[in-house]
């Protein structure tokens, strides 16, 4: 994940970290959830509506 593409993504990571992934908009277009799919290696964060995605890790807890 580069850190331009997190720093768009910010606030959405910051949701999905504390536990909120419902109503979720788009960083990008704001019109678009976003769809959270992750696994315990890696997550990826994607606009419905625009297509933009970020995928990376999660830091270990």
């Amino acid at each position: 994940m580069d850190e331009e593409a997190a720093m768009v993504w910010q606030d959405v990571l910051d949701a999905v970290a504390a536990g909120r992934e419902q109503n979720l908009r788009c960083p990008f277009c704001s019109k678009g959830e976003v769809f959270v799919d992750r696994n315990e290696l890696r997550l990826r964060l994607e606009c419905r509506a625009c297509r933009r995605y970020i995928e990376g890790r999660m830091a270990a807890q």
